[in-house]
């Protein structure tokens, strides 16, 4: 049920309506450009619902794993002081906020855990599908910082909060982007980028799961991990067909085409 007047009804369906058209013109110009959009779309939206854990082969995860790394991941990118505040700043607003305020408030809350439940997969391997927590967190936390202006004890608690928080998010904005800088891995990836197809049989002696996923994902190829040179000649002759092994001495990276 639409609520409001005819006219408003009307624009609310053919807004749905709009949208709806404009997702299937959108998918039909991907499908124009490249014959495997649509397929390639449907196998990234099936991984990212999915709930299978990092690699291949390993067990999926369960709801409590994805509860426990879902609080994680907000306490570390939130901070553990906005955290406590937003969840106090709930409290307060279910007994003194308005219908109005809310219904924002749990609209973007819903909307939040919807998108990390359809996404739980993505949502559980990377900690950045969080930020769509933060809008209805930095209103709850606003709310309880200034509903607590005129109590004795939680007032300098809070402010201890953002202060500490402050110092702590510049901290962790400055690890992000010192660990962020890889530039190893970004040669890896422009190399299996632009000198291998899809079909070629890719082995790599490097090995981890940081190092392994971001390869894959960024790359677009299958990659097999933790396989020597001799291990990857020996692959190339019994198979018949040319390996191509990714090697990285000294933080350099290289490919070696192995024929059969």
């Amino acid at each position: 049920m639409i609520l409001g007047s005819r006219q408003h009804q009307i624009a609310v369906v053919g807004f749905g309506l709009l949208s709806i058209a404009a997702f299937i013109a959108l998918m039909a110009f991907y499908q124009s450009q490249w014959d495997g959009a649509i397929d390639s779309i449907i196998r990234a939206f099936g991984w990212r619902t999915s709930n299978a854990s990092d690699d291949p082969g390993t067990a999926p995860f369960t709801l409590m794993e994805f509860v426990w790394r879902t609080i994680a991941h907000i306490g570390v990118f939130i901070t553990p002081g906005v955290l406590i505040m937003s969840i106090w700043g709930i409290f307060i607003l279910w007994r003194k906020g308005t219908s109005f305020s809310n219904t924002i408030v749990l609209s973007l809350l819903i909307g939040s855990l919807g998108y990390q439940l359809v996404f739980r997969n993505a949502s559980y391997v990377h900690d950045y599908y969080k930020m769509t927590f933060t809008p209805v967190m930095a209103i709850s936390a606003g709310v309880a910082w200034v509903y607590t202006r005129n109590q004795r004890w939680i007032r300098p608690a809070f402010d201890a909060m953002l202060l500490i928080t402050l110092g702590t998010s510049a901290g962790l904005l400055i690890w992000l982007h010192t660990t962020g800088i890889r530039p190893q891995l970004n040669q890896a990836i422009t190399l299996i980028q632009t000198q291998t197809t899809p079909n070629d049989l890719i082995l790599t002696d490097l090995q981890g799961k940081d190092t392994l996923m971001p390869l894959r994902f960024y790359s677009e190829r299958m990659i097999e991990q933790a396989v020597t040179l001799q291990e990857a000649r020996h692959r190339a002759e019994t198979s018949g067909q040319r390996v191509i092994f990714l090697t990285c001495p000294q933080g350099t990276c290289e490919l070696i085409s192995i024929q059969p």
